[in-house]
């Protein structure tokens, strides 16, 4: 018997890029990058809208947004959520509260995961930031950038 052919099944991104703005194709929201960051669409039929990576420090951001009201972190492996707080943080912009929380790895040569999070018009939006250890300040100085370029409608 012949093999079986293995089809290629093409998976639609979530969104668009253009010269450096990610335009989000079912939720209200848009990312500008900043100078030193790519952006790659998730899935459309995923809770991962983008993955943007910051190419100097190696700090990955992503992009997720849920229907329901997650207030909290989602779980992660590999790290312990060790901080939340809410408030008026001032990187993301937007018109209601933002909680950050931090994520601390069970291996300490593992990245922190520092998470940014909201929740406007029934939609949870949570920018899910991995800072590889040994680069928090540089990481999070251009985390703060990327968040600052994202709008939220």
């Amino acid at each position: 018997m012949p093999p079986v052919a293995e089809e290629a099944v093409a998976i639609a991104p979530a969104g668009t890029v253009t010269d450096g703005v990610y335009e989000d194709g079912s939720y209200p929201f848009s990312v500008a990058a900043p100078e030193g960051w790519t952006l790659e669409p998730g899935a459309a039929d995923g809770g991962l809208r983008l993955e943007a990576r910051h190419v100097a420090t190696q700090t990955t951001a992503q992009v997720w947004v849920f229907r329901e009201d997650p207030s909290t972190p989602r779980p992660r492996e590999g790290c312990t959520w060790t901080f939340q707080a809410g408030g008026a943080f001032g990187d993301l912009h937007v018109s209601g509260p933002v909680d950050v929380a931090t994520c601390a790895p069970d291996d300490p040569d593992g990245s922190l995961v520092l998470d940014t999070f909201t929740v406007l018009g029934g939609l949870a939006y949570h920018i899910e930031t991995q800072v590889p250890a040994g680069r928090l300040m540089e990481g999070r100085e251009a985390t703060a950038a990327l968040l600052s370029g994202i709008r939220i409608r």
